[in-house]
């Protein structure tokens, strides 16, 4: 009997001190379960923040998309590309609206139609061919003039007629010769203006030759023969 109530004795305090310690335990689990859910809203808080502005700082430092009739290029052709997409124009081509195709250089190192186009009637030529700083090597400039169809600018040193396409190679052809490539596409260029607009050979006029260190020529060093042979083929 005595065993039996020792054994109660010490069972009965066992299970009765268990008690206590399981509603401290669950607190403390509440407790931690509510700190880390308040660190995960300050984290997400602070992510949300952040993403916004940055959104907007990004948004401020956008440039602003140029207008439809920017003195800018309407696009790029690249090697890649057809040399058909010049035909592509706002304003409808016009049967008999264009008789002659000019060529100058740009007697600069370096140049797109954004450079170039100072005037506030933008650059005066249909079209422009890079030389690789800053577009491409070869790349077919198409500009604002082409796209609505419009009498090319003025040209210092020349005087182009209102039906006449104007044509610019970037580079100084009186130290330099032109690359490989723009005399590749200048030729792919002006043969695909000859067959759409039915435009002679005889009315492909080159840079005046005598205009030395002057946009409105060519430059000496431009291959002048070669290309008229070309165009004869």
């Amino acid at each position: 009997m005595n065993k039996d109530a020792r054994i109660k004795a010490v069972s009965t305090p066992s299970r009765t001190s268990a008690k206590p310690r399981a509603p401290r335990a669950k607190k403390g689990a509440d407790s931690a379960a509510v700190a880390r859910a308040r660190r995960n809203w300050i984290v997400l808080a602070g992510l949300a923040a952040f993403m916004a502005t940055t959104g907007a700082i990004l948004k401020t430092l956008a440039p602003a998309p140029l207008a439809p009739d920017a003195a800018g290029s309407l696009y790029a052709v690249g090697a890649e590309q057809s040399i058909g997409r010049i035909f592509d124009t706002r304003a409808p081509l016009k049967p008999g609206r264009w008789h002659s195709i000019y060529v100058h250089h740009s007697l600069t190192s370096a140049g797109d139609a954004a450079s170039l186009g100072q005037n506030p009637g933008g650059i005066a030529d249909h079209f422009l061919i890079g030389n690789g700083d800053p577009i491409a090597d070869g790349a077919v400039e198409t500009e604002a003039r082409w796209n609505r169809q419009l009498e090319a600018g003025t040209i210092s040193g020349v005087e182009i007629s209102p039906d006449c396409i104007s044509i610019c190679i970037v580079g100084d052809f009186d130290h330099a010769r032109p690359s490989p490539t723009q005399q590749a596409r200048l030729l792919e260029l002006v043969s695909a203006l000859q067959q759409q607009l039915g435009i002679d050979s005889n009315h492909v006029v080159l840079g005046v030759a005598s205009a030395t260190a002057s946009v409105a020529g060519i430059g000496r060093r431009f291959p002048a023969d070669a290309f008229r042979r070309q165009l004869a083929e």
